[in-house]
């Protein structure tokens, strides 16, 4: 369900990949804005389409490793059961129309490659009227203007802390 009053954030499946992954470099930030999220005074709402379930297979030291590890799947399961700091939107029909838009949109304007599911992702996240959308592929970055919401990767808003890290408003 979504939370009135908190800005919604949409989050690409590699966000989430990255975040079962614990990539170094992105760790803390995606760690807050989870934390934020599933605080009941939090200020963001994390949200994203149920087909993430199925792109996030797997972390990196699985793929890298060629080798499964249960331990990994329980984490990414545990993302999608803690729906206090997930809200999973399911595809419907006026989800696929928008998504089929967007391809159209990409190809007037020359931009080639878009793939279906990043389309239903941009079309989830527009449907649910998202205040911004965090991927770290650049690639969608340039759907920002027409879509209508920011599209950037991963970050907090507020000024440095104490520790010069930096922290949620």
């Amino acid at each position: 369900m979504l939370r009135p009053g908190r800005r919604r954030i949409y989050w690409d499946s590699c966000v989430w990949l990255d975040y079962i992954s614990e990539t170094p470099e992105n760790k803390e930030v995606l760690d807050m804005l989870l934390r934020d999220s599933a605080m009941r005074s939090g200020n963001i709402h994390l949200i994203t389409s149920v087909i993430a379930i199925t792109e996030v297979a797997f972390g990196a030291t699985e793929k890298a490793n060629q080798a499964l590890d249960d331990d990994v799947e329980q984490k990414i399961d545990s993302l999608w059961k803690d729906t206090t700091a997930v809200t999973l939107v399911e595809p419907y029909p006026a989800i696929a129309l928008r998504a089929r838009g967007i391809i159209r949109l990409g190809i007037e304007k020359g931009w080639t490659g878009l793939r279906a599911l990043d389309a239903i992702h941009l079309a989830t996240a527009q449907q649910i009227e998202a205040d911004e959308f965090h991927t770290y592929d650049t690639q969608l970055h340039r759907y920002s203007e027409q879509l209508g919401f920011p599209i950037t990767a991963p970050y907090v808003h507020g000024p440095p802390s104490s520790e010069d890290k930096p922290r949620l408003l």
